[in-house]
């Protein structure tokens, strides 16, 4: 079932890591243990064994209702595998919640950093409805809904997923949208996608993600200038604690 029948006659010690950690995994299901803890199980496998082993994994695992403890840094493992997700940094609990939210929309710097989002931070100035932090010789805003009610802090960490930037030549100008200069700082292309890195002022950079047809539409490389924009109501506001 995780694709280990093939290696009933080999010696332990002929087994590549990938093999032996599909055979670990097999050793441990077979026990059907009241609870099963599983420490980065997919990270010695090649991409097609992880997919292999992750389906065998979530099937047995929602099957036989084992209670089991996933330790990991891989996000899409963490988002294949599990019911729950607790995030830990510096040796405590940052955060805690069903995976997907948590991903969509962290409430601490750690949990965003994770879950791969752009931050921007730095002191905290108001707007009509909003908050936001000054970038170079301007700002970026959130929505005052997006930072939990009663908290106020001098510093903010504003946080926004690299789909929500848009890009462009000219300068936008709907609203409520933050709209900054920047110049091309970075571009990684990834099969139907760019992920672009925009430097917006100095040590303030941010990475936007736009298909690979409308970055080619752009027709712009490293070192090109252009505008970066972000709604509103696509950023969150994460206070930071003094000290912090």
């Amino acid at each position: 079932a995780v694709g280990i029948a093939d290696l009933a006659h080999r010696r332990a010690s002929d087994l590549s890591g990938g093999q032996a950690a599909r055979v670990a995994i097999a050793r441990a299901l077979a026990f059907r243990p009241d609870v099963l803890i599983l420490d980065e199980p997919t990270a010695a496998l090649d991409v097609e064994a992880t997919a292999q082993v992750s389906a065998v994994l979530r099937e047995r695992l929602s099957q036989s209702g084992i209670t089991t403890l996933l330790v990991s840094h891989d996000i899409a493992e963490v988002l294949a595998l599990a019911s729950r997700m607790i995030v830990m940094g510096d040796g405590r609990v940052v955060e805690e919640g069903e995976p997907a939210r948590i991903l969509a929309s962290p409430s601490s710097v750690f949990a965003a950093r994770l879950a791969g989002l752009n931050i921007v931070t730095g002191e905290a100035i108001g707007g009509p409805g909003m908050v936001g932090v000054r970038v170079g010789e301007g700002a970026l805003w959130a929505a005052c809904d997006s930072v939990a009610p009663g908290e106020e802090s001098a510093r903010v960490a504003l946080t926004f997923p690299p789909e929500a930037v848009a890009l462009s030549r000219e300068e936008a100008h709907a609203s409520p949208r933050s709209v900054l200069p920047g110049v091309v700082a970075g571009i990684d292309v990834d099969g139907s996608l760019v992920s672009v890195r925009v430097a917006l002022a100095e040590g303030v950079s941010v990475s936007a993600r736009v298909t690979a047809s409308a970055w080619s539409e752009l027709g712009l490389g490293v070192g090109d200038r252009l505008w970066a924009s972000v709604k509103a109501t696509q950023v969150r506001a994460i206070p930071i604690a003094p000290g912090s």
